[in-house]
Protein backbone atom coordinates (compact mmCIF):
# COMPACT_ATOMS: atom_id res chain seq x y z
CA UNK A 1 0.00 0.00 0.00
CA UNK A 2 0.93 3.56 -0.82
CA UNK A 3 1.97 5.89 1.95
CA UNK A 4 -0.98 7.82 3.37
CA UNK A 5 -3.23 5.10 2.11
CA UNK A 6 -5.84 4.49 4.33
CA UNK A 7 -7.74 1.02 3.82
CA UNK A 8 -7.11 -2.29 1.91
CA UNK A 9 -6.36 -1.82 -1.83
CA UNK A 10 -5.00 -4.48 -4.44
CA UNK A 11 -3.45 -3.65 -7.49
CA UNK A 12 -6.26 -4.95 -10.68
CA UNK A 13 -3.59 -3.12 -13.41
CA UNK A 14 -0.44 -1.21 -13.19
CA UNK A 15 -1.33 1.97 -11.43
CA UNK A 16 -4.66 0.89 -10.42
CA UNK A 17 -6.17 0.41 -7.44
CA UNK A 18 -9.39 -1.02 -6.20
CA UNK A 19 -10.92 -1.09 -2.87
CA UNK A 20 -11.00 -5.01 -1.11
CA UNK A 21 -14.31 -6.07 0.01
CA UNK A 22 -15.59 -6.13 3.10
CA UNK A 23 -19.15 -6.88 3.02
CA UNK A 24 -20.44 -9.43 0.79
CA UNK A 25 -23.95 -10.08 -0.12
CA UNK A 26 -25.62 -13.51 -1.66
CA UNK A 27 -29.06 -14.08 -3.26
CA UNK A 28 -30.62 -17.50 -4.78
CA UNK A 29 -33.79 -16.96 -7.00
CA UNK A 30 -35.05 -18.73 -9.89
CA UNK A 31 -31.90 -17.58 -11.92
CA UNK A 32 -29.47 -18.95 -9.44
CA UNK A 33 -27.25 -17.68 -7.08
CA UNK A 34 -25.53 -14.27 -7.37
CA UNK A 35 -23.77 -12.27 -5.21
CA UNK A 36 -22.30 -8.54 -4.93
CA UNK A 37 -19.55 -6.72 -2.98
CA UNK A 38 -18.95 -3.93 -0.62
CA UNK A 39 -15.96 -1.70 0.87
CA UNK A 40 -15.81 0.10 4.25
CA UNK A 41 -16.01 3.46 2.12
CA UNK A 42 -19.25 2.24 -0.18
CA UNK A 43 -21.12 -0.26 2.47
CA UNK A 44 -23.83 -2.91 0.84
CA UNK A 45 -27.35 -2.64 0.73
CA UNK A 46 -29.88 -5.58 -0.21
CA UNK A 47 -33.89 -5.91 -0.57
CA UNK A 48 -35.52 -8.32 -0.05
CA UNK A 49 -39.86 -7.47 -1.22
CA UNK A 50 -43.02 -9.64 -1.61
CA UNK A 51 -45.50 -7.64 -3.02
CA UNK A 52 -47.23 -6.25 0.13
CA UNK A 53 -43.91 -6.57 2.65
CA UNK A 54 -40.21 -6.58 2.39
CA UNK A 55 -37.10 -6.03 4.04
CA UNK A 56 -33.89 -4.07 3.81
CA UNK A 57 -30.71 -4.32 4.72
CA UNK A 58 -28.02 -1.59 4.53
CA UNK A 59 -24.34 -2.66 6.10
CA UNK A 60 -22.10 0.14 6.67
CA UNK A 61 -18.53 0.69 8.32
CA UNK A 62 -18.63 2.81 11.46
CA UNK A 63 -15.31 4.73 11.60
CA UNK A 64 -15.83 5.89 15.10
CA UNK A 65 -16.75 2.87 16.53
CA UNK A 66 -14.56 0.75 14.74
CA UNK A 67 -17.06 -1.64 13.67
CA UNK A 68 -19.94 -3.16 10.97
CA UNK A 69 -23.38 -1.88 11.35
CA UNK A 70 -26.45 -3.33 10.09
CA UNK A 71 -29.70 -1.54 9.57
CA UNK A 72 -32.42 -3.81 9.33
CA UNK A 73 -36.15 -2.30 7.93
CA UNK A 74 -39.26 -3.63 7.48
CA UNK A 75 -40.44 -2.32 4.20
CA UNK A 76 -44.21 -1.87 2.26
CA UNK A 77 -42.77 -4.18 -0.34
CA UNK A 78 -43.14 -3.87 -4.23
CA UNK A 79 -46.98 -3.19 -4.32
CA UNK A 80 -47.83 -0.79 -2.16
CA UNK A 81 -45.18 2.24 -1.00
CA UNK A 82 -47.84 4.12 1.15
CA UNK A 83 -47.22 2.95 4.29
CA UNK A 84 -44.34 3.77 6.02
CA UNK A 85 -41.23 1.70 7.04
CA UNK A 86 -40.46 0.52 9.89
CA UNK A 87 -36.69 0.24 11.55
CA UNK A 88 -36.28 -3.07 13.42
CA UNK A 89 -32.90 -2.37 14.68
CA UNK A 90 -29.22 -1.87 14.64
CA UNK A 91 -26.81 -4.74 15.12
CA UNK A 92 -23.44 -4.64 15.60
CA UNK A 93 -20.86 -7.45 16.30
CA UNK A 94 -21.35 -6.36 20.25
CA UNK A 95 -24.96 -8.04 19.83
CA UNK A 96 -23.35 -11.58 18.96
CA UNK A 97 -21.57 -11.36 22.17
CA UNK A 98 -24.59 -10.34 24.74
CA UNK A 99 -26.11 -13.09 26.64
CA UNK A 100 -28.59 -15.74 24.49
CA UNK A 101 -31.83 -14.59 26.80
CA UNK A 102 -30.82 -10.30 25.74
CA UNK A 103 -30.51 -11.43 22.33
CA UNK A 104 -33.56 -13.22 22.20
CA UNK A 105 -34.96 -10.00 24.17
CA UNK A 106 -34.09 -7.79 20.91
CA UNK A 107 -35.46 -10.38 18.48
CA UNK A 108 -38.73 -11.11 20.43
CA UNK A 109 -39.31 -6.75 20.54
CA UNK A 110 -38.03 -6.22 17.11
CA UNK A 111 -40.28 -8.87 15.50
CA UNK A 112 -43.85 -8.39 14.79
CA UNK A 113 -46.25 -10.18 17.56
CA UNK A 114 -47.24 -13.20 14.95
CA UNK A 115 -43.92 -13.60 14.07
CA UNK A 116 -43.09 -14.11 18.36
CA UNK A 117 -44.77 -17.81 18.93
CA UNK A 118 -43.03 -19.16 15.46
CA UNK A 119 -39.54 -17.79 16.25
CA UNK A 120 -39.54 -18.37 20.29
CA UNK A 121 -40.49 -21.79 20.97
CA UNK A 122 -40.85 -20.67 24.67
CA UNK A 123 -44.06 -18.65 24.25
CA UNK A 124 -45.24 -21.41 22.22
CA UNK A 125 -44.78 -23.50 25.33
CA UNK A 126 -46.63 -21.23 27.49
CA UNK A 127 -49.54 -20.69 25.33
CA UNK A 128 -50.05 -24.50 25.22
CA UNK A 129 -50.30 -24.87 29.08
CA UNK A 130 -52.73 -21.94 29.50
Amino acid sequence: MGEGSEGCYVARSKGERINVAHFRATIQGMRGMASRLGSKETGIRATINGWDSGIDVECFYDKTEETDVFVVTLTSGSGYNGRPSKELGRFTRADLEQKETEADEIVEAALPDRYQIKHNPSLYASEESA
